[in-house]
């Protein structure tokens, strides 16, 4: 029987970290990895706290973060920013993912990262 957290899940495998403990990757901290499979027509709403990057796996959907959608389907890479309504739609049954969510240590010292921070920080507000 499915509850209000797995329902129209098909398939979940999610390794998640405490938020105040990520599993620290020098200048990266992990906070969750996982794989995901809905049902055709499920709508999962959730706040989205750390970036999040999916790679679709199979079928086709749509991301929507703050009320922009994007339709993804097999192949595509996704980059979704923090902060925010996330809402992942299943227009088959055969939608499939993996994602992995993350963040910059605040300690990080390296320019690169600071600027690819700035960027994703501004995909939020496009």
């Amino acid at each position: 029987m499915l509850n209000k957290t797995t329902a129209g899940r098909i398939f979940q495998f999610n390794m998640e970290s405490d938020h105040d403990a990520p599993m620290r990757y020098k200048n990266i901290l992990l906070y969750q990895i996982g794989e995901l499979r809905y049902e055709q027509g499920v709508d999962d709403v959730h706040q989205q706290w750390c970036y999040e990057l999916s790679v679709i796996l199979a079928g086709c959907g749509e991301f929507s973060l703050n009320g922009k959608t994007i339709p993804v389907k097999k192949n595509d890479i996704i980059l979704t920013p923090k902060q925010g309504t996330h809402t992942v739609t299943s227009s088959d049954n055969k939608f499939r993912f993996l994602y992995l969510g993350f963040d910059f240590a605040p300690d990080c010292e390296f320019e690169y990262l600071s600027v690819l921070q700035m960027y994703l920080q501004s995909l939020r507000t496009n």
